[in-house]
């Protein structure tokens, strides 16, 4: 039976029995009893080749790096992994050049309108790039990629949890329990149904 350890272009770890023309890994992602337990551990996400120096590994062990597998290199890339910079040196060399030409931009994330007015403010008066800012909203997770959302909400060094908090002393916490809870899926359709006109459309 495979392992989950065939990585997606969307970063998911699935369990195929394709073989990939690359490896690489995200850290030790194994518990001690050998079950896959995280998603990642560091940010050393590379692309490596199958064979280098003749070296060999005992794979699927836990404590250690977790080998992962990669059906090409367009999948690597895409997932958000980068060439090795030991076995695949030049690569790695033509990727960092690439990145720091193309794509090494400053990413904000903020929380709302106000915030985002302030960050557009700041880099308007720092003058460091004639470039126009490009502002994109994201509705809900299932709209970010793969490492927008690890900066966002998995990885605990880099997101921002906003406690939601409650103060009105009318329905309000019925109205966010009908609106968010999973087993109200019924409630709400009548909700939306019933109030879903009222909506003020701002364009």
């Amino acid at each position: 039976m495979p392992r989950q350890n065939r990585v997606t272009p969307y970063g998911e770890l699935i369990a195929v029995p394709d073989r990939g023309m690359f490896w690489g890994n995200r850290g030790p992602l194994l518990d001690r009893e050998g079950r896959l337990a995280r998603y990642s551990r560091g940010q050393a996400w590379v692309i490596c080749v199958l064979s280098f120096k003749g070296r060999r590994r005992q794979q699927w062990t836990p404590g250690r790096l977790t080998e992962l597998y990669f059906l090409d290199e367009a999948t690597g890339l895409a997932a958000g992994h980068r060439p090795c910079g030991e076995c695949r040196y030049r690569e790695y060399q033509a990727f960092k050049h690439a990145w720091a030409r193309d794509a090494g931009k400053n990413v904000f994330y903020a929380l709302d309108e106000a915030e985002r007015d302030s960050l557009l403010k700041k880099i308007e008066n720092e003058g460091k790039t004639k470039a126009k800012p490009s502002v994109t909203r994201f509705k809900g997770l299932g709209e970010m990629n793969p490492s927008q959302l690890r900066e966002t909400t998995m990885d605990p060094r880099t997101r921002r949890l906003v406690q939601l908090t409650i103060s009105a002393k009318d329905d309000s916490d019925q109205l966010m329990d009908m609106l968010l809870a999973k087993k109200r899926a019924s409630d709400r359709r009548d909700w939306l149904e019933e109030k879903g006109n009222l909506a003020e459309v701002v364009p």
